[in-house]
């Protein structure tokens, strides 16, 4: 029966990797060495300020007479576990003892136990409070250089394993390697719509950040968000408390949501910023007890489109002044600031223009948009002595890839042939062509009356 509880015990919070009892390599018998490996998937930055302590619950020996108990673990099988008679006077709630003898004193030793599998998680917390209450003996596991293992040389003994990520678990010392299951929290932070990489100035961001909360969590865990200058916080968190401390909020998850799945929802407005670089970046890590997280960056970016006006003659595609265009999204023109070749998509509280001049330093560059939206440059005027583009539109995009690309617009000298439908010289020429055959009519009456 003991067997099947430590099992179960152990089962809990953590799963032996090697049970066979091996002494230490001391060679002592009645030591062994205990290591708790943490998992690949903890790859927080400060692993090395975890704790492990060792809590000393019973003594375990191979050399005394047997008091006719079961085995603790497997392969346990000789050993006998015993206590003070002040110590068993406080563990009578979970085990029953006999006087004893050890190495010759007098002790009280291990018959039976009444702990159940039911609650062997809430039974190891009891144990380890009365542990501290009464001054058990503790130790305190090392980690090794890269804080992925914490190790200590024991007596042999039945264990409660304290870990400062709140995990608690009931160990025999057998010289084995424990692996630690995942009893930390986890999480993970993606934007809510997945077109939300690419953004204009003016949009709002999407964030849903989603914890795993183990069973055995018994403090508050922390989310710390950080946004960039650029992205302003909507005040509009659901999913848990949020403090904010200019650019930095602070999610708090309490103790009580242990054993559960917590989502985060919460969004940014894009604005622009002094050093405009394009780059939204937003930061975000999870802390518990001792045990940080790297950091989750997602970043989200504005490109832009550059417009070349040129004569169409020119090979050498010279930029041309003068002409006057707006860029329209779904036919409305957007509001712009800048002056020059320079400008940027205006935030909705920024005064700016919606047309713009083509100028003979350079393209005009427009920042800020989206690469997931198609734009269009509409010409309202042509420069002096050029004529009006034939197309209503010319259609443009922020490619994501390149950020940048150029849309090339000619203009044209001369007259305009009608050749897409439009008025153009046609109206003379039937005009022209109505007086000639006007003038043929008048001729033939005249002659005609002559001959009368």
């Amino acid at each position: 029966m003991m067997k099947k509880l430590m099992t179960l015990l152990v089962a809990v919070m953590m799963v032996f990797t090697m049970t066979n009892r091996v002494h230490a390599e001391t060679g002592d018998p009645e030591t062994a060495t205990v290591t708790v490996v943490l998992p690949s998937e903890m790859d927080g930055e400060n692993t090395t300020n975890e704790t492990y302590t060792a809590y000393l619950i019973l003594n375990a020996t191979e050399t005394a007479e047997l008091y006719n108990q079961s085995p603790i673990a497997e392969g346990d099988e000789g050993i006998t576990y015993y206590t003070t008679a002040a110590k068993a006077a406080v563990l009578g709630t979970y085990f029953t003892f006999a006087d004893g003898n050890v190495g010759g004193s007098a002790v009280k030793v291990l018959t039976a136990h009444s702990l159940t599998s039911g609650g062997d998680q809430e039974q190891a917390q009891a144990l380890l409070a009365i542990a501290k209450a009464n001054s058990f003996t503790s130790t305190s596991l090392t980690a090794n250089t890269a804080g992925t293992e914490f190790s200590a040389t024991l007596p042999l003994g039945f264990y409660v394993i304290e870990s400062s990520l709140g995990s608690y678990v009931v160990a025999l010392t057998t010289d084995m390697k424990v692996a630690q299951k995942n009893v930390y929290p986890s999480f993970t932070k993606e934007f809510t719509n997945t077109n939300d990489k690419y953004v204009a100035i003016g949009d709002t961001v999407e964030y849903t950040i989603k914890v795993t909360v183990p069973e055995t969590v018994n403090k508050v865990i922390t989310i710390t968000d950080t946004l960039d200058a650029g992205l302003t916080y909507n005040n509009d968190a659901s999913g848990a408390s949020a403090t904010v401390n200019g650019q930095v909020i602070t999610f708090t998850i309490p103790a009580s949501a242990a054993g559960s799945d917590v989502t985060i929802t919460y969004s940014a407005h894009v604005e622009e910023t002094v050093t405009y670089t394009g780059a939204y970046k937003n930061t975000a890590h999870l802390k518990y007890s001792n045990y940080q997280t790297k950091d989750v960056e997602l970043t989200s970016k504005t490109n832009k489109i550059e417009l070349l006006k040129y004569d169409g003659a020119d090979t050498n595609k010279k930029p041309l002044p003068g002409a006057v265009f707006e860029l329209r999204l779904n036919g409305t023109a957007l509001t712009l600031v800048g002056s020059g070749a320079s400008y940027r998509l205006a935030d909705a509280e920024e005064t700016g223009v919606t047309q713009f001049t083509t100028v003979d330093s350079g393209n005009i560059v427009i920042d800020g948009l989206d690469s997931d939206v198609s734009y269009q440059f509409v010409e309202i005027s042509a420069p002096e002595g050029y004529n009006a583009l034939t197309a209503d539109a010319v259609p443009a995009s922020a490619p994501a890839t390149t950020n940048d690309t150029v849309v090339e617009v000619a203009n044209n000298t001369g007259t305009v042939l009608p050749s897409t439908g439009g008025i153009g010289t046609t109206i003379f020429h039937v005009a022209g062509a109505l007086l000639v055959l006007g003038a043929g009519i008048v001729l033939i009456s005249k002659k005609r009356a002559n001959n009368n």
